[in-house]
This record gives structure tokens, C-alpha cells and sequence, in this order.
């Protein structure tokens, strides 16, 4: 039996009622991989933490208890209806002791308020699986209430869609519109929903969807960042560096960093818009030589034919950076060289491009030599 008809079980045999609800449901009828299972039931934490053996009181406040089991995490929730949100994102109060009916009225879409009992019937009091077959994304209730109760329900929508390959619901899509705003998000929320958006199989759908909403501009704003005419095309970059860099080409690098993302994330975004504005060979190398060589082949599609040419014959280079040099600093400072050496590495570099089989000691002394005798190098 599978861990979460366990707990079904167990909550059942004791008295009380058991749903998987939610995301699982949804992802089990669209024939996807279920990642995590949230359960919702009528049994209060404490009694849910009598129930089984191992158990995290991740978020008793709202009713959640974490129940570990094979090795697998699941969050229980306890029947319940909201309070008030004051703060954009969170109730400030819940009430238990609600019905199955209310308890699944608080959540954001309909294709997320469907649930299975421990029989495997479907239960679906808002329209839910008609939604979820005419692939739509429709707020349950009033749009314009569910999105002030959680701003970053915005974002989720989008994501979903995209995501899922969704349309979202005129009424929906219209309550986004009219209040796109979500500075009471943390930056780190959206950032999380935007790189899904990134990271699905249609960018391009996401984009567009968030710059016709009005959150790409309320983003921007909040970020002091200059709104383009039209969002960048992401959909011929087929990695998530990729789309990064593109975005850094379109709204500058202050986006990223406002995004707070990773400083190596940033940095490789930056690097790569940096390589599509290079004009020389020996300017595309050196600041590609700052990445690594899977970065560079695995981005390609950033390129025009002149670029990937250059960096294909980079990837094959026996020398890609200098400690796979036949060379190195002792032996320059041997031949008498002073100076700025890392311009020397770089020669070096470039020449080993050129010219593949030239990687030996010899050869590269001989390289310098020429050089320092025309007076390219100081001594």
C-alpha cells in the first residue's frame, strides 16, 4: 500500500475523514509525476500527532502537521476557513471545525481545489476536472478576492499556465489586470514563480503573459528597471542561462540583481550577454575562457554562425584555460618576462586555439621568445 493511503487509513480507522487534495490531484489526472501530497482532514494537529509516530509540527498555527513515512514527507491539514489577509500573503487568523466543502472554497484555482478519498473517488465541488479538460486556470469564486487575500496567486496563475500549457480564465486574467500589483510579495516568491515561468517548455506564453498583465511593469517598478516596448523572444534560447542573458540584453543586470539571484547565476548571465555583443575573436574567447567550456557549447543558440563557430573551435581547444597550459608562471618569469602576465596566459591561450597541436613546452617557449624578441612582451 502507498504511504498515503496509509494515512488515509489510519486517519479513516480512527474516525475521522481523509483527502489527498490539491496539486496531486490535478498532476495524477493530467497524467504528470506527482512531486509532493498534501492530505486534508477534520482531525485537529494534536490528534493527527497521536496518530502516527513520526510527525513535524511544521505550521500548527495553520493547521498543518508534517507526517514522515517510507522515507517521504506529506503535509496533513486540518479542515479549516481563513481570517482576514493583511498582509497580501497570509491569514492572519484560521478557524477548524469547518466543512470539507468551505475548507477546499479557500483555495486559489479550481484545477487545485479537486480531491480523491481513500476509495480513489473524485471529489469536485467547483468545476474543477471540466477546468482542468478544457485546460483552464479560473479563480474559484471571486478573482478579484482570492488574488487580494495572496498577491503571489498573480504569479501562480501565470506560471500554471505556462507551465501546464493553460489558458487563463477571461474574469481571472481580467482581476490581474486591473490590480497587477504585488509589492507586499517578497522579491524571493515571484523570483521562484518567474523561474518556472523561465525554466518551462514556452517561455515565450509566460512572458507574454505577464507583460499583458500588468506584473512584468509592476515588477520593473518595483525594481527600478526601465519597461521594454515588447518582452524579449525566449523560446529559441534553450537553456535557463540562456534566457537569463536575454533578459539581461533587454532590461540590464540590475534586473537580476534586484531578482536576488545567485551572484554566479548573475555573473553567467552577464558574461553570456556579454559574449553576443563581442565583435572580435579574441575578445569572444577571453570572456568566454571566464566560463566554463559546458556553459559556453550548452548556450550555443545564443550565437549567430560567426559565434559558434568561434566557440565550438574553443571547446575543442586542447587549452581552455591556463592551467591546462604546457606552461606556467615559473616558466615565464624564467624567460625573463615581467609585467602584466595574464595577458601573456591569454596569448598563449589563443595561440593553442589556433593551433592545436602546439601545446608542448617548446613550442610555447618558442611563441614567447618570438614575441619578446619583436618587443611584444617587456623583460
Amino acid at each position: 500500500m502507498k504511504p498515503e493511503d496509509e494515512i488515509l487509513r489510519t486517519l479513516k480507522e480512527a474516525g475521522f475523514k481523509a483527502y489527498i487534495v490539491g496539486g496531486a490531484v490535478r498532476d495524477r489526472l493530467l497524467g504528470l509525476e506527482i512531486k509532493d501530497i498534501d492530505i486534508a482532514t477534520d482531525a485537529t494537529p494534536e490528534e493527527v500527532i497521536e496518530l502516527f509516530d513520526k510527525t513535524v509540527p511544521t505550521g500548527l498555527k495553520y493547521g498543518t502537521v508534517e507526517v514522515l513515512k517510507d522515507g517521504r514527507s506529506f503535509q496533513v491539514t486540518t479542515f479549516r476557513t481563513d481570517g482576514s489577509y493583511s498582509d497580501g500573503r497570509r491569514p492572519d487568523e484560521v478557524r477548524f471545525g469547518t466543512s470539507f466543502k468551505d475548507d477546499l472554497s479557500r483555495r486559489d484555482f479550481t484545477v487545485n481545489a479537486l480531491a480523491l478519498d481513500e476509495d480513489g473517488k473524485l471529489i469536485d465541488y467547483y468545476g474543477g476536472l471540466d477546468d482542468l479538460k478544457a485546460r483552464i486556470i479560473r479563480a474559484i469564486g471571486s478573482p478579484e478576492k482570492r488574488f487580494r487575500e495572496d498577491g503571489l496567486r498573480k504569479w501562480r496563475a501565470v506560471r500554471f499556465a505556462c507551465t501546464k500549457n493553460f489558458k487563463i480564465e477571461d474574469k481571472t486574467f481580467k482581476a490581474i489586470t486591473t490590480d497587477p500589483g504585488t509589492d507586499q510579495i517578497s522579491i524571493e516568491r515571484i523570483t521562484a514563480e518567474l523561474l518556472g515561468i523561465l525554466s518551462s517548455e514556452n517561455p515565450d506564453y509566460g512572458f507574454d503573459l505577464i507583460f499583458k498583465s500588468g506584473l512584468l511593469s509592476s515588477l520593473l517598478g518595483r525594481l527600478g528597471v526601465e519597461e521594454s516596448i515588447s518582452p524579449p523572444e525566449l523560446s529559441g534560447a534553450k537553456t535557463l542561462e540562456a534566457r537569463l542573458a536575454l533578459l539581461t540584453k533587454t532590461y540590464g543586470i540590475s534586473f537580476l540583481e534586484g531578482l536576488r539571484l545567485p551572484k554566479r547565476t548573475v555573473k553567467t548571465a552577464r558574461l553570456l550577454c556579454e559574449l553576443m555583443a563581442c565583435e572580435s575573436e579574441k575578445k569572444f574567447n577571453k570572456t568566454a575562457r571566464k566560463l566554463s567550456k559546458s556553459v559556453i557549447i550548452d548556450n550555443l543558440s545564443l550565437f549567430d554562425k560567426e559565434k559558434r563557430d568561434w566557440a565550438k573551435k574553443l571547446a575543442q581547444s586542447p587549452a581552455f584555460e591556463r592551467k591546462e597550459l604546457a606552461v606556467d608562471g615559473n616558466d615565464l618569469l624564467a624567460l625573463g618576462l615581467t609585467g602584466k602576465l595574464s595577458d601573456v596566459f591569454e596569448d598563449l591561450l589563443d595561440y593553442v586555439t589556433e593551433h592545436p597541436g602546439q601545446n608542448t613546452k617548446p613550442a610555447l617557449r618558442n611563441f614567447i621568445l618570438e614575441k619578446r624578441e619583436n618587443g611584444t612582451y617587456i623583460t
